[in-house]
């Protein structure tokens, strides 16, 4: 894999590349993303932690993260992006590094709530 990662490392197509890892909970996908990432000297985004931040957000303004037609407006005011600090991935929700709170038993069972399926 070494020489693969080189090749690909180098080929200057490395901004463009998505890789999306679907299975249960505790599967390993984040494990395997990470390193897949490391192999292909590309960015990993822990899309999970992302949609978590969007539920927290719902949580903390009084709106059921299950209620889509008050969580989608809210949408339109949310900021949600990652950082690195010293090689850890960072959450930041609206600025606030939220990372830390993104891994609560309150903000899963929000993350659990959201449901975007019926939106058009």
């Amino acid at each position: 894999m070494t020489a693969e990662r080189s090749e690909f490392a180098n080929s200057g197509n490395t901004g463009n590349i998505s890789i999306a890892i679907d299975g249960p909970a505790g599967a390993g996908k984040s494990t395997i993303a990470k390193e897949i990432s490391k192999r292909l000297s590309i960015t990993y985004v822990d899309t999970g932690a992302m949609y978590r931040a969007v539920g927290l957000k719902a949580m903390r303004m009084g709106i059921d993260p299950a209620d889509v037609r008050r969580v989608v407006p809210m949408l339109d005011g949310t900021n949600v992006s990652i950082e690195y600090i010293d090689g850890v991935q960072h959450v930041l929700l609206d600025g606030e590094d939220v990372s830390q709170l993104l891994r609560t038993q309150e903000t899963y069972c929000g993350y659990c709530s959201l449901n975007f399926s019926n939106v058009n």
